[in-house]
């Protein structure tokens, strides 16, 4: 019995082996296949989800263009990516559009409010290499991803300064064009912008007839036009004329000044200009038109010299005083210049002693004026007497050689307008007009006539009753402009053609979810000038093109190129609103949305020359965050742009584009803004030919560039 059993266990297992074998080749099979077979389905799933992905972020994209643009950008996309060795093949029903709640991550299906696009990859019976041992044959895998329209937040920052009007200033800036662009193929281009502003006032044809002060009473072309008729001998002494107009032997100057512009603007001014606005009448509007006719006045010292007054040992001259390190910022107009002790006048030195109190209220001293000769007093006798004394008193002396009259940043060859000096007409009056602006009352002081509440705003202004509008068709519908001045109206129409652009590619993104514009603008900075927003954050986009209608450049007077300020609206503008940053959510406060991209597009024309970033403040942050595009210590109406620039770049995370418009354009400055804020291409920032023929559509193509393709961001 024990040997039997003994027998059994040393006999040998036959076949046993093999039976194992096969058990281990089972495990080592599920082994292979774990290891192989879902390592292959992982890289497949990566490969899907890498399709689905590329095919989700550029098909939101042409979200905007509608559901047949989204199927066919996706099916494209996904077909550039392969998953299981073959091209990724979407079907329709892989592409949803639909609406993605940022705030709440989630994604409901809605192809008529749709803000992004959910695509789903998949391949199906792709075979295992292992796991068929196993009885597993094949296997189905899909990748899904949602890709969203990148919204954005854009504010368009547009330059209103008095050189926004230049191109259409006929008393300089229209040869100055023509000398210019004739040999380019564009003789006309000057002087058919003028035709177009002739023709919204309503004045005929271009440049129309231009008279002599005092032509219609046999006046001298000279600067004793206006001595000579109001002397005491002189045609408006005539009995024959109405009391207003006549003048008397015992007149005081003042009311020789009065009586003749009453003659000059019911018996010259309204048959030279039947069409002007407001119409010449001395009984209803003497002030306004008064400030045009000194605007012209050339006026002279009349009857005999006095002896030369003594100057010490100096010889009469002053020693001028040295240019400042580096150079002050660029100046427009003036703000009215106060009499000095000692001026010139005609190469003669005065004192203020030698002046009398009506006559230092305002005089106008250019090297054109003449003294009259001792042998012959023209002008003269006035109140019996060859007293010597400047005709007229009592002129404003605001001049047409003033105002940055001509713009040599712009037109560097223009000369200086002299020869419209004592001559009316339609021509010198549009150039008056430009000269005030949208903003000022000619007949009010500079330091207060800028109030929008004050009437006798030229025709040229919106918030004149006399302002001419008139129907345009643009890119984005028909609308009422004011008088076409440039490059303020180009401005305009591109404006309107660049939202329309934004407009279009938001047609089927639902409310709040695609882009928003807004409208600040900037001019000077007082108690009247600020940079505003004109056209808070909206998608409602009609609103944002009317708010393009009414913007107008500020008058000639003063410095109105405060870029910064308008930058640092618009910055604070973006900022995300919150229960902290805009507790009482003011439409003007901060409303920038958490989820958006932020852009600036800025529109302007020339340099900056107002700023408000004090010289310590600038001089730490430029230490703190220095830059190799800001300009050296002391440029600070330059570097504080460029700071406000960086900032919004370094802490916003924004976009800025700097857009030159027109002649002034300084592109050393604009090219400085663009490479700071990163959206320079090769260095230079968007560049326009300089000729008006072209601005409109040069700057709708540069718009163009920048808004039509928003971007996109995967959120799932």
């Amino acid at each position: 019995m024990l040997t039997s059993q003994k027998a059994r266990i040393n006999r040998p297992r036959r076949g046993i082996i093999l039976v194992l074998g096969a058990i281990l080749m089972v495990a080592v099979f599920a082994f292979v296949a774990f290891t192989v077979d879902i390592g292959y389905m992982a890289v497949v799933r990566t490969q899907l989800q890498g399709a689905a992905d590329a095919a989700a972020l550029g098909s939101a994209q042409d979200i905007p263009a509608g559901a047949a643009r989204v199927t066919s950008s996706a099916k494209s996309i996904a077909a550039l990516n392969k998953a299981a060795g073959a091209p990724v093949s979407l079907d329709d029903s892989d592409i949803e559009l639909g609406f993605f709640d940022y705030a709440q991550k989630t994604f409901v299906v809605n192809p008529s409010s749709a803000n992004a696009v959910r695509v789903t990859a998949s391949v199906q019976n792709q075979k295992y290499f292992f796991a068929q041992v196993m009885g597993n044959n094949a296997f189905d895998m899909q990748a899904t991803s949602i890709g969203m329209l990148n919204p954005r937040d854009v504010v368009f920052v547009v330059d209103l300064s008095g050189s926004m009007n230049d191109d259409t200033e006929p008393c300089w800036a229209t040869d100055a064009l023509t000398a210019t662009y004739s040999p380019l193929g564009y003789p006309d281009v000057a002087t058919d912008l003028m035709q177009d502003l002739y023709t919204d006032f309503g004045f005929g044809a271009f440049p129309g007839q231009t008279e002599y002060l005092g032509a219609p009473l046999g006046a001298p072309e000279n600067g004793y036009a206006i001595a000579e008729i109001t002397r005491d001998d002189g045609p408006l002494t005539s009995s024959t004329l109405p009391s207003q107009y006549r003048i008397l032997n015992t007149d005081e100057e003042w009311d020789r000044r009065r009586k003749s512009y009453a003659w000059i603007i019911d018996y010259q001014l309204a048959r030279l200009m039947p069409a002007a606005k407001p119409a010449p009448d001395s009984s209803q509007n003497f002030e306004y038109w008064s400030r045009y006719i000194d605007y012209l006045m050339e006026g002279a010292w009349v009857g005999t010299p006095p002896p030369p007054t003594s100057t010490g040992g100096g010889g009469g001259t002053t020693t001028p005083p040295t240019s400042p390190s580096p150079p002050p910022p660029p100046t427009i107009g003036n703000l009215g210049r106060p009499l000095n002790a000692i001026e010139y006048v005609g190469g003669r030195l005065l004192t203020s002693s030698m002046l009398s109190s009506p006559l230092r209220l305002s005089l106008s001293m250019s090297s054109a004026i003449v003294i009259a000769p001792e042998s012959t007093y023209p002008g003269c006798p006035r109140r019996g007497s060859n007293e010597y004394i400047w005709v007229p008193w009592y002129c404003d002396n605001d001049r047409i050689y003033q105002f940055n009259n001509p713009n040599k940043a712009s037109f560097p060859s223009a000369s200086v307008p002299w020869y419209w000096r004592n001559r009316y007409g339609y021509r010198t009056y549009v150039q008056f007009m430009l000269d005030w602006g949208r903003e000022r009352s000619p007949e009010f002081d500079n330091s207060e006539n800028s109030n929008p509440g004050l009437a006798g705003k030229t025709p040229l202004s919106i918030l004149s009753p006399d302002c001419p509008l008139h129907a345009e068709s643009t890119a984005g519908g028909t609308f009422q402009f004011p008088p076409r001045t440039q490059p303020m109206h180009s401005v305009r129409r591109s404006l309107i053609a660049g939202l329309q652009v934004i407009q279009d590619r938001n047609q089927g993104v639902a409310a709040g979810a695609g882009d928003r514009v807004a409208i600040v603008t900037f001019d000077g900075r007082d108690q009247w000038h600020a940079p505003s927003i004109v056209q808070p954050l909206t998608d409602d986009f009609e609103s944002a093109k009317r708010a393009c209608t009414t913007l107008q450049a500020a008058g000639d007077i003063g410095a109105t190129t405060s870029t910064e300020s308008g930058l640092a609206l618009a910055r604070q503008h973006l900022t995300a609103r919150t229960s902290s940053s805009n507790p009482s959510n003011d439409p003007l406060g901060p409303q920038g949305r958490k989820f958006t991209s932020k852009v600036i597009i800025l529109l302007t024309d020339g340099m900056p020359n107002s700023w408000e970033m004090d010289a310590a403040t600038l001089e730490q942050y430029m230490a703190s965050e220095p830059s190799a595009e800001f300009y050296p210590a002391g440029y600070d109406w330059f570097n504080s742009a460029l700071a406000q620039t960086q900032q919004f770049f370094m802490t916003q995370r924004g976009k800025l584009y700097s857009v030159g418009m027109g002649l002034g354009t300084d592109y050393d400055f604009m090219d400085r803004l663009a490479r700071i804020a990163s959206t320079d291409n090769n260095g230079i920032s968007a560049r326009s030919s300089g000729n008006p023929a072209e601005y409109e559509s040069q700057l709708t193509e540069i718009l163009k560039k920048i808004i039509d393709r928003p971007g996109s961001k995967l959120v799932r």
